[in-house]
């Protein structure tokens, strides 16, 4: 009798044990929020039916019913539950018609699809509807993809009137342009995906990009370019300032150029004073400036009665290659190294 009392005990509490186990791990693995969309909508908007599908198979539905006059400013509310295998899943729908107010129950079966633009096919297509997730967003990845982006049509080529998108890190963006008004939003992000949510006036729209060969791309082709913010003033200028000599053909020359941070700097060269080949003891110093960029040195010096076609002063391209700032006719810049203090 004793034994048979501490076996009841014992199922007892192994029953909520097993029913845990039992519970389907599908259930948590398809739960959130999701667009109920007909075939015919290429994407949602501001009055899109969002179903929720909790982890415990219950469901909610919010949507707006149509009316006499269109489609109703004011949301209802359904409920029902949910069964998901690994095919797909099943819902069920229970509400009030608002004419009638009789009750109904739609039964939906949906077919899960792994697409490559999920909001193309949706992740669960059924025979009249599809259901399309809405994400979550990742902190990490919505501080990676944050910023300013050119969204370019299928030209790829950006002009003045290119929308620019601006992705903030508290999940809110905006996007401009010459020829429209000022559109402001949210957006989310996942790896590999940015989901944005804009507010047209004839609602929200929602448009995905995923990364297609490094590129985020939506369903039309559209892309996502990032916008290189611009380095900040005399970066460069304090990079590739210094003393440089002027090499012709590889060879050395009297030429020296002294360039300074502040884009200001001097040529000095000694002058040739005879057919011999005699030059000048003491060297002509002509003062000018200078401009820098990634990989390119400009220089603007004129010496005193010189002509030249470039008004009032002569411009001279150098761009970084092998080592040496490069120009035309053979003509290069090597960068002075100081010589070495030595220690005492």
């Amino acid at each position: 009798m004793r034994f048979k009392f501490f076996t009841t005990q014992f199922l007892l509490v192994l029953l909520p044990l097993f029913s845990i186990a039992q519970v389907n791990p599908l259930l948590k693995k398809y739960a959130g929020t999701y667009y109920r969309l007909s075939h015919s909508e290429k994407q949602p908007t501001g009055f899109s039916e969002k179903v929720v599908l909790a982890a415990d198979g219950k469901l909610t539905s919010t949507y707006f019913p149509y009316e006499d006059e269109g489609v109703a400013r004011i949301a209802q509310k359904r409920s029902g539950t949910w069964k998901p295998s690994e095919a797909g899943l099943k819902i069920s729908i229970t509400g009030i018609d608002p004419g009638t107010k009789e009750s109904f129950t739609i039964e939906e079966e949906y077919k899960l699809v792994e697409a490559e633009y999920r909001i193309l096919e949706g992740n669960f297509y059924g025979d009249n509807n599809k259901l399309v997730k809405i994400i979550v967003s990742n902190p990490a990845f919505v501080i990676k993809y944050a910023g300013n982006y050119n969204w370019v049509d299928n030209s790829r080529d950006v002009s003045d009137y290119t929308p620019t998108l601006t992705l903030k890190t508290d999940g809110t963006c905006s996007m401009k342009s010459l020829n429209t008004e000022p559109v402001t939003g949210t957006w989310k992000a996942v790896d590999g995906i940015i989901q944005l949510l804009l507010k047209e006036k004839e609602g929200e729209q929602m448009t995905e990009f995923n990364i297609k060969n490094g590129v985020f791309t939506d369903r039309q082709d559209y892309e996502l370019k990032k916008v290189i913010p611009p380095p900040p003033p005399g970066l460069y200028l304090g990079k590739y300032a210094g003393s440089y000599s002027l090499l012709v053909e590889g060879k050395s020359t009297s030429n020296k150029y002294v360039l300074k941070p502040d884009g200001t700097g001097t040529w000095s060269f000694y002058t040739q004073l005879d057919a011999q080949g005699t030059l000048s003891k003491t060297p002509t110093v002509v003062t000018g400036t200078w401009k820098a960029s990634e990989g390119l040195i400009q220089l603007y010096f004129q010496p005193e009665g010189s002509g030249g076609d470039h008004g009032d002063e002569l411009i001279s391209d150098y761009r970084l290659q092998d080592g040496l700032f490069k120009a035309e006719e053979g003509l290069s810049l090597k960068k002075m190294v100081s010589p070495a203090v030595p220690k005492k």
